[in-house]
């Protein structure tokens, strides 16, 4: 019974066509990937602090849940943990996952919680800042306290740009 329910969902999918598509003849993929370009991108800068981060827009009145209107607000403050977090963990479809999705504004499409990928957590500054100024050991720390896929995570892997391999958290052995 749950093979024929899985195969008619299946069906209907298929005959469906692209619901991704967002009424100007991009599908979801085409976004996806301009998204992970411009995340490829940001990574690949020397110092995160070199990353423009625009200014956000107001949140407004997104809902009534005092964690989600936090979330939106450190989100708004340019804390993009907090919008991926939004993203993430409000109802689907709500204007707080929206918010979470558009960076607080600073994206036109969605980033479906990829905000750190694209810019630096400042709650990590000082510890970008000690990586960036040579001190291993911060940057295996930034490696393993920022989320995977960040700007932050990729700059402390390879030892605050002084390494040309990605060394995941083992600057202080390898001393690059």
């Amino acid at each position: 019974m749950l093979l024929l329910v899985l195969v008619g969902i299946a069906a209907v999918l298929f005959a469906g066509g692209d619901d991704d598509d967002d009424g100007d003849g991009e599908s979801a993929t085409r976004t996806t990937t301009e998204s992970e370009q411009r995340a490829e991108e940001a990574q690949s800068e020397d110092n995160p602090d070199d990353i423009d981060v625009p200014e956000g827009e107001e949140p407004g009145d997104l809902g009534n849940d005092e964690r989600f209107d936090r979330l939106a607000d450190e989100c708004f403050e340019g804390d993009p943990s907090s919008c991926d977090d939004l993203f993430r963990e409000s109802d689907l479809g709500s204007e707080y996952e929206q918010y979470g999705s558009e960076c607080g504004g600073r994206e036109d499409e969605g980033q479906a919680g990829g905000c750190t990928a694209l810019y630096p957590d400042p709650d990590f500054a000082d510890l970008r800042d000690e990586c960036a100024g040579g001190d291993n050991a911060a940057c295996d720390d930034l490696y393993a306290d920022t989320p995977v896929g960040s700007v932050d995570e990729e700059f402390g892997s390879t030892c605050g740009g002084r390494s040309d391999d990605e060394l995941a958290g083992d600057c202080e052995s390898e001393d690059p």
